[in-house]
């Protein structure tokens, strides 16, 4: 098997996984697997905690479940961390805050062993990371811009919950696009790139120095 990489917006708390996105995991997560999660957050053991028992329940529901389960937070220390990505068959970035994630991953000194992995698995701040070059605008922090280097496992930058709705959501991408190539996904899409090779499964968009094209 080559290298797989899932880039979601989101996966539904209370439905999962859609019938398409089910058929891909299905293919690519054996099950009895060990999976190891990277956290995005910080200081927030209970929505932590939640998070990882509802992707559990996810994969449960499509009848798969994990033989060993680990998970790296900003209390993990590195030799910890090391070990819980050489046993994982899959890494599932979890969402989040981006840049927090980055911090724990760079921490540990995990990244280029994250890289060796066949199968990774990214969740909104995860699928964000798996870029080069990481860019975007925080509102939680007074609008900052993030402009990071990223785990460099794809050639593609992907924007998250994307809703043509959204005006706020709409000026950061004219802001942010104007630094960097954006593909933008929303809530129910996924991208799947098996060697190089990326699959849409489900609307996306792209935002070029501000021009968004469907």
């Amino acid at each position: 098997m080559g290298k797989i990489y899932y880039l979601f917006s989101r996966i539904n708390k209370e439905t999962g996984f859609t019938l398409e996105q089910e058929k891909y995991i299905l293919k690519d997560v054996k099950n009895n697997s060990n999976i190891t999660f990277v956290s995005a957050l910080k200081n927030e053991p209970e929505h932590l905690k939640e998070s990882i028992e509802n992707k559990l329940n996810n994969f449960k529901n499509i009848k798969i479940a994990f033989n060993n389960i680990y998970v790296i937070d900003e209390n993990t220390n590195m030799k910890e961390a090391k070990e819980y990505i050489n046993k994982a068959d899959i890494v599932f970035l979890l969402g989040g805050c981006p840049y927090i994630q980055m911090e724990i991953i760079n921490k540990n000194e995990i990244k280029e062993l994250i890289k060796q992995k066949e199968l990774i698995i990214g969740v909104s701040a995860g699928a964000m990371n798996q870029a080069k070059r990481v860019v975007y605008r925080d509102e939680f922090e007074n609008n900052r811009i993030y402009d990071y280097e990223g785990l460099d496992l794809v050639k593609i930058n992907v924007y998250p919950h994307f809703d043509s709705k959204n005006q706020e959501l709409l000026d950061e991408i004219d802001e942010v696009s104007k630094m960097v190539d954006l593909i933008l996904i929303p809530d129910e899409s996924l991208i799947r790139i098996e060697n190089s090779k990326v699959e849409y499964i489900g609307t996306y968009y792209k935002a070029k120095k501000g021009i968004i094209e469907k």
